[in-house]
C-alpha cells in the first residue's frame, strides 16, 4: 500500500483492516476497523477529509474525493463500494450498496440500506432516501425496495467481502477460484463469490441484536448457582457470532441464584427481594464477562443502578459507543427498580438500543400450544404475533415486556440456547425456534 501524508494529515487505518499493496491512502483519511481497500483503489483526503466506518469495502479501482473547503466523504459501516466507482464527496449510510461503475458527486446523500444501480450517475445534492434503489444517467428513482430483502442482500456482500478479505490477511493452503456471479443482485454490484473445497459460514441477518439469557439455564445439571461447561458454551457461542460482525447486547436473569418473586412468597418484603433479584443478574453477568474475557473476546458490564467499580452505570449513548467499537455489552441489574423482571429490563434494552430483534434463549426450542414438558400433545408455532399470544395467553414473557415489545414493533426468536451452535443458526436466519412478529 502508498499511504501519503499531505498538509500534516496522515492516514488512520482501524483494526484488522486489509489493503492490497497497489492501493494509495492519501492525507485526511481515517478507516475504520475490519475494512478492505482492494487493488488499485485511491482514497484522496488532500483536500479534504475521508471517514470510513467499520467493515466498508472499497472494490478494485474505485476513487475517493472531496472538494476542498466544501465536500467531505463519511461511509457507514457494512458499505459495500463496486468496482471501478467515483465518489466525490458523498455522505452514505450503513449497508447501502453503490454498483460497479456508478458516480456519485458532490454532497450526495444515500441512506441506509440503499442500493445505486450500476453505472449511474447521481447528480450533486441528490437525496436517495433509505431503502430506496436509484439507476440511469442522470440517476432517477426507481423504487422502494422491500427492507428485508435489501437488507439480506446488502449484508451478504458486506460480510462476503470481509471474509474476502480474511483469505488475503490468513492465507489459506486452499486453492480459492473466482467465479462468475450468479446473483442479478451480484452482477448489478460486481460482486465476484468464491469458492473453495470448504463451504463458507453463511453472513449474518442482524446487524444488531439484543440476547435475553435465563438464568435458570446458567444452572445446567447443579441445580444452583453456575455450571462452568454451561457458562463457557455460552461464551463461545456469543463469541462465535460477534466474529461475524454483530453487536450484542446481552441481558441475563439471575433465577439460578435468587429471584424476587419467589423471595417475597417466603416472607421477603417484594422491594428487598428484587433487589436481591437484581444483585443476582450482577454476579451472572460477571461470570459471563469472565467466561468471554478468557477467550478473547471484548466485553463490558453495564450496571441499571450505580456500583462502580463492579461495572459502568449504564445509558444509551454509552453502550451504543461501545457496540460500535466492537464490545459485547452487557446491562446487568434489570430495570434498576423493584417491580420489573428481566423480561421486561430485556424488552426495553433492546427498545432503547434499538436492536434489530431480540433473541430469547431458552432450554425450549421455541412457542408451544402448552408446556411441552407436560403436555406431550403440545404442538411448536414457527410463527406467532403478539395479539395471538395475547389472545391464547402464552407465557413467553411477562404481560409488560410483550406489550412495550408489541407498542414498538420489537420482533422476538424464541430459540433453545442450551444446545451449542443454535445462536449461530438463528443469526443466519435459519428456522429452528419460534417467531414473535408485531
Amino acid at each position: 500500500m502508498f499511504l501519503l501524508p499531505v498538509r500534516g494529515f496522515t492516514p488512520q487505518i482501524g483494526k484488522d483492516c486489509f489493503v492490497a499493496p497497489n492501493a494509495t491512502i492519501v492525507g485526511d483519511t481515517v478507516i475504520g476497523d475490519g475494512c478492505s481497500i482492494w487493488f488499485n483503489a485511491v482514497l484522496r483526503g488532500d483536500v479534504n477529509s475521508i471517514r470510513l466506518g467499520n467493515h466498508v469495502n472499497i472494490q478494485d479501482g474505485s476513487v475517493l474525493h472531496t472538494l476542498y473547503q466544501k465536500s467531505t466523504i463519511e461511509i457507514g459501516d457494512y458499505v459495500s463500494v463496486g468496482h471501478n466507482v467515483t465518489i466525490h464527496g458523498a455522505h452514505i449510510c450503513d449497508y447501502a450498496l453503490i454498483g460497479m461503475g456508478s458516480t456519485l458527486l458532490d454532497d450526495v446523500e444515500v441512506g441506509e440500506g440503499a442500493i445505486v444501480a450500476a453505472g449511474a450517475l447521481v447528480l450533486k445534492g441528490t437525496k436517495i432516501g433509505a431503502y430506496e434503489v436509484w439507476g440511469g444517467v442522470p440517476a432517477k428513482f426507481i423504487k422502494k425496495a422491500e427492507a428485508a430483502q435489501t437488507n439480506e442482500i446488502n449484508r451478504k456482500i458486506a460480510h462476503n467481502y470481509a471474509m474476502y478479505a480474511s483469505w488475503y490477511q490468513q492465507p489459506s493452503e486452499e486453492a480459492v477460484q473466482l467465479v462468475a456471479p450468479t446473483e442479478p443482485a451480484a452482477i448489478e454490484s460486481g460482486e465476484m463469490t468464491a469458492t473453495t473445497t470448504h463451504t463458507p459460514p453463511q453472513p449474518a441477518m442482524y446487524k444488531r441484536i439484543l440476547l435475553k439469557l435465563s438464568g435458570e439455564s446458567l444452572m445446567g445439571q447443579k441445580g444452583y448457582g453456575i455450571d462452568e461447561q454451561r457458562l463457557a458454551a455460552y461464551a463461545r457461542q456469543i463469541k462465535q457470532i460477534a466474529e461475524m460482525g454483530v453487536q450484542i447486547g446481552i441481558v441475563i436473569g439471575g433465577g439460578n441464584i435468587f429471584r424476587g418473586l419467589s423471595g417475597s412468597q417466603k416472607g421477603f418484603d417484594r422491594v428487598k427481594g428484587d433487589q436481591m433479584g437484581m444483585l443476582a443478574t450482577v454476579i451472572n453477568s460477571l461470570a459471563l464477562q469472565s467466561a468471554l474475557e478468557s477467550i478473547g473476546q471484548k466485553v463490558r458490564v453495564l450496571t441499571s443502578v450505580r456500583m462502580e467499580p463492579v461495572g459502568e452505570y449504564y445509558s444509551k449513548a454509552k453502550a451504543l459507543r461501545l457496540l460500535d467499537k466492537g464490545n459485547i455489552v452487557i446491562v446487568a441489574g434489570g430495570t434498576g427498580n423493584p417491580y420489573f423482571t428481566t423480561d421486561t429490563a430485556s424488552a426495553l434494552r433492546a427498545i432503547e438500543l434499538e436492536a434489530d430483534i431480540m433473541f430469547k434463549g431458552t432450554r425450549v426450542d421455541g412457542i408451544y400450544t402448552a408446556d411441552p414438558e407436560k403436555d406431550p400433545t403440545a404442538t411448536k408455532y414457527d410463527e406467532i404475533t403478539y395479539d395471538a399470544i395475547l389472545a391464547k395467553g402464552l407465557k413467553i414473557m411477562d404481560l409488560t415486556a410483550i406489550t412495550m415489545c408489541r407498542e414498538n414493533q420489537m420482533p422476538i426468536y424464541v430459540f433453545d440456547m442450551d444446545t451449542e451452535g443454535n445462536l449461530l443458526k438463528v443469526v443466519e436466519g435459519k428456522s429452528i425456534g419460534t417467531l414473535v412478529k408485531p
